[in-house]
């Protein structure tokens, strides 16, 4: 190595297992100095002058030559025959080093004023570092250099695998082919609906427009939930899950309701199809709700091909616009939760199809779910998101927000938290203060479901056409220590000092 001042260079070499020294005495002011490339060889540029010495015979110049006047930089040419000096400006001069004219067979020099060889980091903008742009970095990645094996490192040194997606497949669930590939590019389809029973996901994908006017039936992907790998398809609409594990859908086929397996395509009962409603099916899929067009509901018992007689549950004054499946409580049966256009929440008990009126919403319930606690009831309303005992008794939560609707509600952390969703956000509201303490602008996806047995959910958008994947929401300790170890290798210690996890 070389340090200089004035006009001695001082030459090291600092890992020898005695420290070589040695000084130059060069003929003026140093302003800087560089090795050559092949032959031992040092380049100083002095004060409008370039020499070139050779280290074991300090004394003795090599090459000296009238130069530029304050150089900004020097670089060798690779093969030693040249030195460059640049300007501020970045132009650049070159020093032919042999004595007298080029030889023909002396290449011109390669080394510019950059001095950056082809395999070299090249720091580049956001707006050329494609799809990993649109990532939430923070400010790291304004500028970025490029490096092998597909990885950025920021000028802030935090460093990113661009083809990395393993942090992805855990924050996102996307529906994909039998080699992984997502069946659908974003910004060409949506999801309808999701159903999830142990580590399967049935989805319903939504129809095109042509597909409606055709009459065509929707697609129904069966996928493993871990990876949402396509595992098989049908066709039908989504029902629910059933006690037993089936995974139930239906579909018209002339003038009745098939109701099927997804996974068998085993049939599991018929029902008349008259002009009305599917409203829902029991959590035992032993029965189909459904509601005519004068508002009345009506039950089907499903015993494979035979059409049973329905029965009335209620004479209803609105329509069914929301049903969900609710579980069994000490002294009540398994049911469903149902929300009607006319403000009335209700419950219809599965062992003797009664409608019991939980609670009047205003103007109607535009969120509907089961509380932590057997037997409760949620649901939110232009009002307030409210809570139903098991007695009937109602409580406000929390004042609704002003502007967007919740449309979904889901119990997180045992029920001490409710996680809500509106087109604008997701949302946690802490029951016991009354209070919504955190949010996150994820927007569209208005439908929440339970998604693992750690308290994970997912969120997705029903029906809205180019979100075409879920999000998951994170609860746990494993959960969140998985996603942390692949988000970063920054790790807060018990006593809560920054570590750096090699």
């Amino acid at each position: 190595m070389a340090a200089w001042t004035g006009a001695d260079v001082a030459l090291l070499a600092p890992f020898d297992e005695r420290v070589a020294r040695g000084v130059i005495h060069a003929p003026g002011r140093v302003r800087l100095a560089a090795f050559g490339p092949r032959e031992p060889l040092v380049a100083m540029a002095l004060d409008a002058r370039l020499v070139v010495v050779a280290p074991d015979q300090p004394d003795s110049i090599v090459f000296d030559a009238p130069a530029i006047d304050e150089p900004a930089a020097m670089r060798w040419d690779d093969r030693g025959l040249d030195v460059t000096l640049c300007r501020l400006s970045g132009a650049a001069v070159h020093y032919y080093l042999r004595t007298g004219a080029r030889s023909p067979d002396d290449p011109k020099p390669t080394g510019g004023c950059e001095g950056l060889r082809r395999e070299a980091p090249r720091l580049k903008s956001r707006l050329t570092l494609g799809d990993f742009a649109t990532r939430a970095t923070g400010p790291h990645f304004s500028k970025a250099f490029e490096l092998e094996q597909g990885r950025l490192l920021s000028t802030s040194l935090a460093l990113a695998v661009t083809g990395d997606d393993r942090l992805d497949r855990k924050l996102l669930f996307v529906p994909r082919d039998e080699e992984l590939r997502p069946l659908d590019p974003r910004g060409v389809a949506a999801i309808a609906r999701i159903v999830r029973e142990d580590g399967v996901a049935i989805v319903e994908r939504s129809r095109t427009e042509q597909g409606v006017e055709k009459h065509e039936l929707p697609e129904l992907v069966v996928v493993e939930a871990g990876t949402g790998r396509r595992l098989q398809g049908a066709r039908g609409h989504l029902l629910s899950a059933c006690t037993d594990s089936k995974i139930a859908a239906f579909r018209p086929e002339g003038d009745r309701w098939v109701v099927f397996e997804v996974r068998s395509g085993g049939i599991i009962g018929v029902a008349k199809r008259d002009p009305g409603l599917v409203v829902g099916l029991s959590p035992s899929c032993e029965k189909l709700y459904t509601q005519r067009l004068d508002g009345t509901i009506e039950v089907w018992n499903l015993r494979g091909e035979t059409i049973a007689s329905p029965r009335i549950v209620a004479a209803a004054s609105g329509f069914v616009f929301d049903a969900k499946q609710s579980a069994a409580f000490p002294g009540g049966a398994a049911g469903l939760l149902v929300a009607l256009s006319s403000g009335e929440v209700a419950r219809i008990s599965e062992d003797d199809d009664t409608l019991r009126q939980l609670a009047r919403a205003l103007p109607r319930a535009t969120a509907l779910a089961d509380g932590a606690v057997p037997g409760e009831t949620l649901f939110a309303d232009g009002v307030a998101l409210w809570r139903i005992s098991r007695d009937g008794v109602a409580e406000r939560i929390v004042a609704s927000p002003a502007g967007v609707a919740w449309e979904d509600v889901l119990p997180v952390r045992g029920g001490a938290a409710l996680l809500v969703a509106s087109v604008d956000e997701l949302a946690v509201v802490d029951v016991a203060a009354h209070a919504m303490v955190a949010s996150a602008p994820i927007r569209g996806r208005t439908r929440l479901l339970s998604w693992d047995k750690g308290g994970s959910a997912l969120a997705y958008a029903p029906d809205v056409e180019g979100i075409s994947h879920g999000v998951i929401v994170p609860y746990g300790n494993d959960a969140v220590s998985a996603i942390a170890a692949l988000a970063s290798n920054l790790r807060a210690s018990p006593t809560g000092a920054l570590e750096l996890k090699r």
